[in-house]
């Protein structure tokens, strides 16, 4: 008896109770812990530490605490917990850049039996038709995600057998998040993007898959994340998959040759604006700003997320609002940025524009990103295509003026519409587009395009 009650006393004594400080002072260990067990190296011991200082908050700026045998309570002490709590998170916006390691090699005790016999140094991998996903993976992906017995290879499929006239475009994507699931989507919306600026309606799309170089396990769970994306954003807008191609590389990306076939409604084209034509915008710019900031480690949560929500929105209702509105010309902002589309659309229709830098709508946290000097990598190309422009420093030198050379992914339509039809147009439509700037007779400009702020 007396035994057994020395033994409860030790496990009393040395039971740690469920909190939040040990996690966090485990972690480095952990994480040792965890690539030891999978390379079959030596494990480090953990020696959780006896007691620590406990912080409630109760409200109204008050909080209690104790430590050992130790209680106290006020508002100094919820001053306290807050100074703490923010010295805390504080560190998760000051990471340090992270080096790439030099080698490239596997370890072999992450390969699985079956797999040892393959090439496993991503840089002696094949190319060609060698770097094709293999057919068991295609195979059961598709049938989980299509249906049981959806894959039936064919070297050609039929596009469509009653649509008179088809039109194609084809788009590609790197990844630019970690997650494939919303990837898939918002690469879909891209492409798409292309048939909604010319108010066509989509029909059909095949994909190309590019994989990063992993075990078959890992390539089944991501392949099969991205296509349920894709799956899930084509069906959701009425385009039908008709299959696609894949292989390996170093970085995941998408494209989508995507059909479309044309409405009752005119189609719009990039030619077609006239003098006195409103300029109208459906989306905020900023996606690649934030993007880059996202790469860097310099973006906040909050800021992401409300880019990855714009670039979920298709361009769907967009392209049928402005169909009822007397639009001629249009065309998505993607790759060039807004100021690089909107000069595609002037040369084609022989005509200038103004626009007024304040109306030009952006994403929250893009400006500050900017001011930082945080940009895109294709920033500078799209600004060299306009260098022949001058405007002055009062523009030049505001950050939302850098954010019309920002490249979009999965961008909003950009359009002109008639000043006849502008006249009449209700709040829904002002809720839906901002109005951003008119089109003018190259005649009367300096410059293609002008650019003011007030």
């Amino acid at each position: 008896m007396f035994l057994l009650q020395v033994i409860l006393l030790i496990c009393l004594l040395t039971h740690r109770p469920k909190a939040g400080v040990y996690a966090v002072r485990q972690a480095d260990i952990l994480l040792h812990n965890l690539r030891a067990v999978l390379l079959n190296q030596a494990l480090l011991e953990y020696k959780p530490q006896d007691g620590f200082l406990s912080l409630l908050a109760l409200g109204e700026n008050k909080a209690t605490g104790s430590k050992s045998f130790i209680s106290f309570a006020g508002d100094w002490v919820w001053r306290w917990k807050d100074s703490i709590d923010r010295k805390f998170m504080q560190q998760f916006h000051q990471l340090s850049e992270l080096s790439m390691t030099a080698t490239t090699a596997v370890n072999p005790a992450l390969i699985a039996d079956v797999e040892k016999a393959e090439q496993h140094e991503p840089l002696k991998r094949c190319t060609g038709c060698g770097a094709k996903v293999g057919a068991n993976i295609l195979k059961q992906v598709l049938n989980e995600v299509l249906g049981e017995k959806y894959y039936q290879p064919e070297d050609a499929v039929k596009i469509s057998s009653d649509a008179g006239l088809i039109y194609q475009s084809v788009d590609a994507l790197k990844t630019p998040i970690e997650d494939v699931w919303l990837f898939g989507q918002i690469a879909v919306n891209h492409a798409l993007s292309d048939l909604y600026a010319m108010n066509l309606k989509p029909d059909s799309a095949q994909v190309l898959i590019t994989l990063p170089y992993a075990s078959q396990r890992v390539q089944t769970r991501q392949l099969k994340a991205l296509m349920q994306g894709i799956t899930l954003q084509l069906e959701t807008l009425q385009c039908r998959f008709l299959g696609g191609h894949t292989s390996e590389a170093a970085e995941l990306s998408v494209g989508l040759v995507v059909n479309g076939v044309a409405p009752d409604q005119p189609i719009f084209h990039k030619q077609g604006l006239a003098p006195g034509d409103k300029l109208v915008l459906s989306k905020p710019l900023g996606t690649g700003v934030i993007l880059a900031a996202a790469m860097q480690d310099k973006c906040a949560g909050r800021i992401f997320n409300q880019a990855i929500s714009t670039m979920l929105q298709t361009n769907e209702q967009a392209a049928k609002v402005l169909s009822n509105v007397g639009v001629k010309a249009c065309t998505d902002v993607t790759g060039f940025g807004l100021l690089g589309h909107l000069h595609e659309l002037c040369l084609a229709s022989d005509c200038a524009a103004s626009l007024n830098l304040n109306t030009i709508p952006v994403l929250p946290g893009s400006e500050a990103l900017a001011q930082l000097n945080i940009k895109s990598s294709l920033y500078s190309q799209n600004y060299q295509a306009l260098g022949l422009q001058q405007w002055p420093d009062s523009i030049t030198e505001q950050a939302r003026f850098y954010l019309l050379f920002d490249p979009q992914t999965s961008g909003g339509l950009l359009a002109g519409i008639p000043a006849e039809h502008y006249a009449s147009l209700d709040a829904g439509f002002h809720q839906q587009f901002y109005t951003i700037g008119e089109v003018s007779n190259i005649g009367d400009a300096l410059a293609r395009i002008v650019i003011d702020d007030t």
